[in-house]
């Protein structure tokens, strides 16, 4: 799959330089790539595991002549709010919670959200708003894979029972398909560095666990969750253009 999108970005990409307008009056074909960082709160099932989260990654995205938007990203998500993290290990705990070391030392714990969102994304940008017919506001849709896990972190790793091939067994490493829907404000400037995006995100996932035990629970766990995502993110643009006859151009 990730072949076949990498030919189609290709195939894109010329098809884009194919005319050159000028970005202020006109609305042009124009291949960007983006850095963004987003700020999200859980929901469904995902909301009794974590709490406030972080995503961080980046995207291609092609805007046709016509203002469609097509593409595809990848958010990295991470957080240090574990809402049961007194839970996870509660079996190989001491009475205060404490993990004792191989050296019958207490030792120290410490626990972290991580995951990642990756999707195809489809959309529109209406330019009612903005400096020229490439700016506006824009809805987005896409599919993809939600996943998250509880990465449990031993300092030099002296707990054994939590470390290597044990530690899939506290994880609680889900995933699952995803769908995702974004609203918001995309600028793209006349200048490389003055393009950006802001919007507000959706995200609704159909997950399970994909460990074949959970310690904690001394069990598979097979039930089937709903995992949800809301927030905001910020981008920053780089549009794919070139220079021409001293002023600067889409293409």
């Amino acid at each position: 799959m990730l072949r076949r999108f990498t030919w189609i970005i290709l195939l894109l990409i010329p098809l884009a330089l194919a005319g050159q307008k000028n970005v202020a009056d006109s609305a042009v074909s124009v291949p960007m790539i983006s850095a963004n960082l987003g700020l999200q709160w859980p929901g469904g099932d995902l909301e009794e595991r974590y709490g406030m989260s972080n995503s961080a990654g980046g995207s291609f995205l092609f805007k046709t002549s016509g203002n469609w938007l097509i593409g595809a990203e990848f958010n990295y998500i991470f957080s240090e709010n574990i809402k049961d993290k007194d839970e996870i290990l509660s079996l190989i705990s001491t009475e205060s919670g404490s993990i004792i070391d191989g050296n019958g030392m207490f030792t120290e714990v410490n626990y972290h959200e991580r995951g990642f969102y990756t999707n195809l994304t489809f959309g529109k940008l209406f330019p009612v708003i903005g400096p020229n017919p490439n700016s506006g506001l824009f809805i987005t849709g896409g599919v993809g894979l939600l996943q998250h896990r509880t990465f449990i972190q031993n300092p030099e790793n002296r707990a054994p029972q939590i470390s290597g091939e044990y530690m899939k067994g506290y994880d609680r490493l889900t995933n699952g398909l995803a769908v995702s829907e974004m609203f918001g404000y995309m600028h793209l400037g006349s200048k490389r560095l003055a393009s950006f995006y802001i919007g507000v995100e959706f995200i609704q996932a159909w997950t399970q666990s994909r460990r074949d035990y959970n310690f904690n629970l001394m069990k598979k766990v097979n039930e089937k969750r709903f995992d949800m995502l809301y927030g905001v993110r910020v981008g920053w643009i780089i549009p794919l253009y070139g220079r021409s006859s001293g002023d600067y151009y889409y293409f």
